[in-house]
């Protein structure tokens, strides 16, 4: 679900939950682990599909922390 989020009394436009991008994966691209979900989580974040909607981080984290895309491919 992209939407914007409230954290902190600061609104983050158009972002997803980390953890809720994990279980999408698992329930519509047939994988069968949070872990391996998280990889590919990490992999899109490598590719710079998606990026933390604050710091930037480097890794993909299966929590409540928000995320963005940041390109849309055709």
């Amino acid at each position: 679900d992209i939407s914007d989020r409230k954290y902190r009394l600061k609104v983050y436009k158009s972002c997803f939950i980390g953890s809720e991008l994990t279980t999408w994966l698992m329930s519509h691209v047939q994988i069968s682990s949070r872990t391996e979900a998280v990889q590919i989580g990490q992999k899109m974040i490598d590719s710079q599909m998606i990026e933390h909607v604050v710091d930037k981080k480097k890794e993909f984290i299966d929590g409540y922390y928000f995320y963005r895309i940041t390109v849309i491919r055709k």
